[in-house]
């Protein structure tokens, strides 16, 4: 098996505690000075990361099938559980009704309205399709850094200007666009050594740093706080190499990801219980939240390794 970076481990240990933490935010409706700046980079580390380990593999059709064993198996199965299902029983059974989508437009829900329970899970789908879109940014571009770099950029370009002018696509396709300047950060990091992991020339990587920044200097899209943040992120991720509770659930960020929304609903219900103040009960659930977990792990990685990103459900060969 090939060895796993732990230093990336951290860093999505870092951000899967700050995806938590804001959802328990939002369930008190507590804003703080911090959210602009994690919002910068608490998602777009994992676009950044995904380029970061990008590779074509033997063809579309190989490519493909990976990323649905990877994010799209994922997403449908606890979209379908805890976004159409479950909120169906609970509206046409037992009377409870959730804010969202009920009766068969909840299938499609994430394409329109893109209101649904567990919205967490849009990452899983916006990723897949980041895939795609830079899968095809590359194909074009036959691997050449300016035209990777300038049909990135479009893509970012082209996402404020859907943002500026009011227009929301379906399916949180406007989102994706927006973070393919993050996609292809990632890309040029390790395929052009910034950080020092292949050979190459100083000059070269010096150029390409150039470029980066540039993308990151889009003089209508404020992208410089998030890159800076996730350079800062890794370098300090890569100091400390690993910590033991944050690396594990940074390893395994995909299980928490898909189901702390519920979790944080219930463990928050308990905690209310004990009539704290609202900050002391956030901190009070994300702490809460970290023995659940190291339970609810183990269980799904065993339970349910087909829809956890641990196994494939669709074949493939692996030496491709």
């Amino acid at each position: 098996m090939k060895k796993r970076l732990e230093y990336i481990d951290l860093a999505k240990g870092v951000c899967i505690f700050l995806v938590m933490f804001f959802h328990i935010q939002g369930y008190y409706g507590v804003e703080g000075w911090w959210d602009n700046i994690t919002a910068s980079f608490r998602m777009p580390l994992y676009f950044f990361l995904s380029g970061f380990f990008f590779k074509r593999y033997s063809g579309f059709i190989y490519f493909l099938v990976r990323k649905t064993n990877r994010l799209l198996v994922p997403f449908f199965f606890f979209y379908l559980l805890t976004s159409v299902l479950l909120p169906n029983i609970a509206h046409y059974f037992m009377g409870v009704n959730i804010n969202t989508v009920v009766g068969w437009p909840s299938l499609w829900a994430f394409i329109y309205p893109e209101s649904f329970p567990n919205v967490a899970i849009w990452f899983l789908w916006s990723l897949f399709c980041a895939n795609m879109v830079f899968y095809l940014i590359h194909y074009i571009s036959k691997g050449n850094l300016l035209s990777i770099i300038l049909l990135s950029v479009f893509c970012g370009l082209l996402a404020y200007l859907i943002d500026y002018n009011g227009i929301d696509l379906p399916a949180f396709f406007d989102d994706t666009l927006s973070h393919i300047p993050f996609f292809a950060c990632g890309y040029l990091v390790k395929e052009y050594n910034i950080f020092g992991y292949n050979k190459i020339s100083r000059g070269r990587s010096a150029i390409v740093m150039i470029m980066i920044i540039l993308v990151a200097l889009l003089p209508i899209i404020p992208y410089i706080t998030g890159f800076m943040c996730i350079f800062i992120l890794l370098t300090l991720c890569k100091m400390i190499n690993h910590l033991p509770v944050v690396s594990y659930f940074g390893r395994y960020s995909i299980m928490i990801l898909v189901t702390h929304i519920l979790v944080i609903q219930i463990i928050s219900k308990a905690i209310n219980l004990l009539n704290m103040s609202t900050l002391l009960s956030m901190f009070a659930v994300l702490l809460a939240m970290i023995p659940v977990y190291m339970l609810l792990i183990p269980l799904m990685r065993n339970l349910l390794p087909h829809v956890t990103a641990q196994k494939d459900l669709i074949p493939q060969d692996k030496d491709k």
